[in-house]
């Protein structure tokens, strides 16, 4: 989802987690495609890879705290050294 309060609700509550997610190729499906309108859904490429950019840390949202990954989306042709 691109909404906050949305991916709150899936955390379910407190402590929970959320995947905060940086991508280039998503795809919104909302206006056409989702059966939950108010979810805001991104449709994601086949073979779609992650790299961690932040690790698990907490974060106060409206004032309750919860655990937060920070990810974006591998460019195809990245190049990285170790």
């Amino acid at each position: 989802t691109t909404s906050l309060q949305k991916a709150i609700q899936f955390a379910g509550g407190e402590g929970g987690i959320i995947f905060r997610i940086s991508v280039f190729t998503g795809v919104s499906i909302q206006p056409y495609y989702s059966t939950f309108q108010d979810e805001c859904e991104i449709l994601l490429s086949p073979n779609f890879a992650l790299i961690v950019m932040k690790s698990l840390f907490q974060e106060i949202i409206n004032g309750k705290t919860y655990y937060v990954l920070e990810l974006e989306e591998k460019k195809k042709y990245s190049t990285y050294v170790f």
